[in-house]
């Protein structure tokens, strides 16, 4: 029986989450109760750098597996390749190891298959780990879509081994992307009445949180790669009437017109929106020696990007489009975002 006076948030969390050194050799025992039959989904360097201790921890729980090369873009093309290659061959579940898009192609493709995911995350560059959301994209790169899946992944890995001896950038690409989950979490819940509203209060006690963590740690360290990936997770999905995407996420997802932009990281991308949401609002930016201590980009030159006024035209028009600017600033003009941009040269 429902109770109309009554408001529910849904957190598609995983019910499973272990984060710890080398967990890919033990894998194997954590994951085993999904079945004996598993699909791994990787790129080229994962599946030489990481697949074989993977495999092991498989053995030892007698779990049999196959292994699927992502192609390295989230498509539906390529998420339509893996469920060609995985229906009729009786597995279990699904298994993506890796980062972002490798993870988020998982997701599509075990929607299609309705069979389980477990994601292995090598990098903490963004939440996909957590979340039961899909970023997909063009074959050419830039933004194309965002798919909720309405599910979580049925168990998360989080290597701190791989991580920490992976590129630093990866790791300083997943604190620009928590910066933008935090302002736009705090402007949102602005628009919104979320003091009745629970779980949209602890999600934005969780940004805090979040927040601290990533302003005060040092640039490396399991506290980071949590934020990163399980909090930053946690409030992006949890309390609904509190967070969402703004127009950081919406720059990030339209700068990708920007030649060069596809092969920056999407974190440093969202970084960068935070300066433009701030801009957007007549505000100063208050946190460029943060942004400084890190390395993250203030301004487009910084990301190594030159933007031309056809781009910025092409960016005007698909962030005024974004669902989210739509629904809180509908009388923003093109003209005024082609300002800001222009700024931020």
């Amino acid at each position: 029986m429902t109770h109309p006076a009554r408001e529910f948030s849904f957190i598609p969390g995983p019910p499973l989450y272990i984060q710890k050194e080398k967990v890919l050799g033990e894998s194997g025992p954590i994951i085993a109760f999904l079945g004996k039959k598993a699909l791994i989904v990787c790129d080229s360097f994962i599946k030489e750098t990481f697949l074989p201790e993977l495999e092991t921890s498989f053995k030892s729980s007698f779990i049999e597996n196959e292994c699927h090369i992502f192609g390295g873009e989230c498509t539906y093309e390529e998420s339509g390749r893996v469920y060609e290659f995985a229906r009729n061959k009786g597995f279990d579940f699904l298994v993506g190891l890796g980062g972002g898009k490798t993870l988020d192609t998982v997701k599509l493709a075990g929607l299609q298959l309705n069979l389980p995911w477990v994601l292995i995350a090598t990098s903490a560059a963004t939440c996909a780990a957590w979340t039961g959301v899909a970023i997909v994209y063009n074959a050419d790169g830039t933004f194309r879509d965002i798919v909720d899946t309405g599910r979580a992944p049925a168990a998360t890995l989080v290597d701190e081994t791989a991580i920490m001896q992976g590129p630093k950038e990866l790791l300083t690409a997943g604190i620009g992307d928590t910066f933008a989950k935090y302002h736009e979490a705090k402007h949102v819940s602005a628009f919104k009445k979320v003091e009745k509203d629970t779980m949209a209060l602890v999600a934005l006690e969780t940004a805090k949180k979040m927040y601290t963590i990533i302003k005060t740690v040092k640039s490396g360290g399991k506290e980071l790669i949590f934020a990163n990936i399980a909090l930053s997770g946690f409030v992006s999905t949890a309390g609904r009437n509190a967070t969402g995407a703004l127009y950081a996420h919406a720059f990030a997802n339209a700068v990708l017109v920007v030649k060069g932009a596809k092969k920056i990281l999407h974190g440093r991308l969202a970084a960068l929106g935070v300066v433009f949401e701030f801009l957007m609002r007549g505000k100063r930016f208050p946190e460029a020696l943060i942004f400084r201590k890190h390395g993250l980009p203030l301004i487009f030159k910084e990301a190594g990007l030159s933007p031309v006024p056809a781009e910025f035209e092409a960016m005007a028009d698909l962030i005024t489009k974004d669902d989210s600017v739509e629904y809180f600033f509908p009388e923003v003009k093109p003209e005024k975002i082609i300002r800001v941009l222009k700024k931020m040269q």
